[in-house]
């Protein structure tokens, strides 16, 4: 299963970017290992992200996820139906 995958990759990825501080206030006081991090961090990952992001431009889309899920939905349809219609 590995050898068929090896050379393979995604047609498609999001990168969903949303400010720091609005992500963790979604989880209000609650928060687990993972979002008790510092700051750094999570701008080191999402630098990484957003770096990969621009060397494949083809693959990988980033949207931007600081607003409601209906106008976050509305922006992940509208690259989908851009990306996927070519093909059709």
């Amino acid at each position: 299963m590995l050898i068929q995958t090896i050379d393979k990759s995604t047609n498609l990825a999001w990168v969903a970017q949303r400010r720091l501080q609005g992500r963790l206030n979604a989880n209000g006081e609650a928060r687990d290992r993972f979002e008790q991090e510092r700051s750094a961090f999570f701008e080191a990952v999402r630098s990484a992200y957003l770096e990969r992001a621009s060397s494949a431009p083809q693959r990988m889309a980033v949207i931007d996820a600081d607003a409601s899920l209906e106008i976050v939905q509305a922006r992940l349809a509208a690259c989908l139906e851009a990306r996927v219609t070519p093909w059709l």
